[in-house]
């Protein structure tokens, strides 16, 4: 059965105007990468509307699990430095969402933290786990089919999570109908300007598309749309929030040693990219150009 397309046109602007701007490439389904002509989105052309890779949020099965429990003391420090931001912007500790909230670390800070927290997961593995070990009120599923009163909510936090989603339109209609105004929202993405990607595409355009491999760290399933300061700006702003605050993030060193180790494996090529992740992270430091960015918005 054929698989309907849902990104024929550019999510942000609705403009059908796109380039190539990574021919033929993606991990596993080999289909082009697509820059908007008019707004500058990148995302991945003909997308389907199930996920490209399904096995992906099966945490039991992809070793998911194993690499937030080795890496959860690296996850907590780096969660308490976010929190005291969210803080700062939002005194009043009152309830707080975390969408795609995993096998719930933030929740559990946030929780320490004073605030009433709730989360939402669409993997049934994750879900359970955090109903096995801690006692929050979790939602199976994608936000926009959860039942949260409208208005409710003080703030949303969406850790690596809209990249994922392949329709951003309808998650941020349902983030804006939950939240109060002047409620807080926080998303966290990977950075399509950022030092990583721009030497992995730039190498990989010079050698005329035979020296590939780089790009499986940067592009892989099952990203959708890849943002950047100014197109994620563009889309919260699209739904009803003010940008209020942008800071630069990196992923942390150990969990991104294990995923590689995770979804390539422990060729000698992959090794020598690990090798060299140092070097690479203290020159996107260098050039504030990390591979992640952090936006703070409220809604107006």
């Amino acid at each position: 059965m054929s698989q309907a397309i849902v990104n024929s046109k550019c999510a942000l602007c609705q403009s059908a105007d796109q380039a190539v701007y990574i021919p033929e490439f993606h991990l596993h389904s080999k289909r082009n990468i697509l820059k908007c002509r008019n707004c500058g989105l990148v995302f991945i052309q003909d997308l389907p509307q199930d996920k490209l890779d399904d096995t992906y949020w099966d945490v039991k099965d992809s070793g998911e699990f194993t690499i937030y429990d080795d890496t959860r003391d690296e996850a907590e420090n780096d969660f308490i430095k976010k929190l005291e931001v969210v803080d700062q912007l939002q005194k009043h500790k009152g309830i707080l969402l975390d969408v795609g909230c995993g096998t719930g670390n933030f929740l559990v800070i946030a929780n320490k933290d004073g605030w009433q927290v709730l989360g939402v997961e669409i993997s049934h593995a994750a879900v359970e786990y955090v109903r096995k070990n801690f006692s929050f009120d979790i939602h199976e599923g994608p936000i926009e089919n959860s039942k949260i009163a409208s208005e409710s909510l003080d703030v949303v936090t969406m850790w690596d999570v809209i990249e994922h989603i392949q329709n951003p339109n309808e998650t941020l209609v349902a983030v804006r109908r939950i939240i109060k105004k002047g409620g807080v929202l926080v998303v966290e993405t990977p950075d399509q300007r950022s030092f990583f990607k721009i030497i992995c595409t730039f190498l990989y355009k010079l050698s005329r598309r035979k020296f590939s491999y780089l790009l499986n760290y940067v592009y892989y399933v099952p990203h959708y749309f890849f943002y950047n300061q100014i197109t994620l700006r563009k889309i919260l702003e699209k739904h009803g929030f003010r940008v209020i605050r942008s800071d630069k993030d990196e992923t942390g060193y150990r969990f991104a040693v294990e995923k590689i180790k995770l979804h390539f494996g422990n060729k000698k090529i992959h090794m020598l990219v690990i090798f060299l992740l140092p070097v690479a992270f203290f020159l996107a430091r260098l050039f504030r150009m990390q591979n992640k960015m952090i936006v703070y918005a409220i809604k107006v």
